[in-house]
């Protein structure tokens, strides 16, 4: 114990020096204004194109936030009840409550604070400086240079390393490790199509906005952060997107292979390979990130996987209203051995004619061969389909 908590002084000790050596926000905005570019324009009025000096101490800054993060973090580890929280864009409902309960944008337990004290840094320096570099740059918050040291050190051989990618933050922090430890590692970041900023930006050559909208609520964003672009269009081999539906099959995957609970944006790494959009894997290690799913929404995405993997189907049938039509539909349903999940029976309004009736059936299958049959079964008994879950 007295070892495990030396550790944890060590690593305070360790983030404190990167803390206070770290440039500073106000040191890059006066390396810019030198360059004449305070006001986003240079001297002919065109946008300012960073330069080489100042790209080189955000680099810089990066590096030192992502080293003090993961040694806080290690301390926090190393000391019972002690917590590092860092609140992030577009988190579900649950998340936000839990951090508000915390206290705010960054939290850390009470002997943490107090062990960085020992060497001049107080709290709100260290607050000070995490916002100001998360809020500038969308920075590497949830990095921990640790975790790929293990992956590397656990997966032995390893080809490719799939990573969620939002604004990329996880990503740049993942490819800056990566490559000064294993340069020939292929890192391709994945991204939901609904919400493409990072490829878009990648395939264009310049930072691009998009109007995102998925169900991946952790990396709907809208635009990459400015540094972390940088880094990609450096450092990433490749970067593709998966569409919502192939986000909602990998999460129930997920589920029920691995018996893990992941948000949307956290699986599409899982979808990307289950839906072949990885070119040649080899021996693949794919970065599973965040939990933070709302239990409403979670049996919502249950439901949409199950029928896009046929273990669930949909059938709108309109029979004559005649006695015995119910029983003959549950006859073929039987043979066909599927269990009924759900049945509505509509005779009354307008968008059912006279003399007939419209029934909704749910009903559990194993497949969708089997889904197909049961459909075949009840058009050769004469009946009207008016649509299924796969229209």
């Amino acid at each position: 114990h007295q070892a495990q908590l030396q550790r944890a002084d060590d690593a305070v000790a360790r983030a404190a020096r990167l803390l206070a050596d770290a440039p500073t926000v106000e040191r890059l905005e006066a390396l810019r204004a030198r360059n004449g570019g305070a006001d986003g324009v240079d001297a002919q009025g065109r946008p300012y194109r960073e330069a080489p000096d100042e790209r080189a101490l955000r680099v810089a800054a990066l590096r030192a936030h992502l080293a003090a993060v993961a040694d806080l973090d290690l301390a926090c580890a190393l000391r019972p009840g002690d917590m590092a929280v860092i609140k992030q864009r577009c988190m579900a409902g649950m998340a936000l409550g839990a951090i508000a309960r915390l206290g705010g944008d960054y939290t850390l337990a009470r002997q943490v604070f107090r062990d960085l004290a020992k060497h001049g840094v107080s709290a709100e320096d260290v607050r000070g400086y995490l916002r100001r570099v998360l809020d500038a740059e969308q920075a590497v918050a949830r990095f921990r240079a640790a975790r790929v040291t293990e992956i590397l050190a656990d997966v032995e051989d390893l080809d490719t390393l799939v990573v969620p990618v939002g604004g990329g933050g996880l990503l740049a922090g993942i490819l800056l490790a990566v490559k000064a430890l294993r340069p020939d590692l292929r890192v391709i970041g994945v991204q939901a199509a609904g919400a493409p900023s990072m490829v878009r930006s990648l395939a264009d050559g310049v930072l691009t906005r998009v109007a995102p909208s998925t169900i991946a609520e952790g990396i709907r964003v809208g635009r990459a952060g400015e540094l972390t672009f940088e880094i990609a269009k450096a450092l990433l081999d490749d970067s593709v997107t998966v569409t919502e539906e192939e986000i909602t099959e990998a999460l129930v995957q997920t589920m029920e292979k691995s018996k893990v609970v992941v948000e949307a944006g956290g699986v599409v790494g899982v979808a990307a390979l289950m839906a072949g959009r990885i070119a040649r894997p080899g021996r693949t290690c794919v970065v599973l990130s965040g939990g933070n799913i709302d239990i409403n929404q979670l049996s919502r995405y249950i439901e949409s996987g199950l029928s896009a993997a046929g273990r669930t189907h949909l059938i709108r049938l309109r029979t004559p209203d005649q006695p015995g039509q119910l029983a003959r539909i549950a006859d073929i349903l039987a043979r066909e051995k599927t269990n009924i999940l759900d049945i509505q029976h509509y005779r009354a309004g307008w968008k059912v004619p006279v003399g007939f009736v419209d029934v909704e059936v749910l009903i559990e299958t194993r497949t969708l061969a089997q889904a197909h049959k049961v459909e075949q079964g009840l058009l050769d008994q004469g009946m009207e389909i008016r649509g299924t879950s796969r229209d």
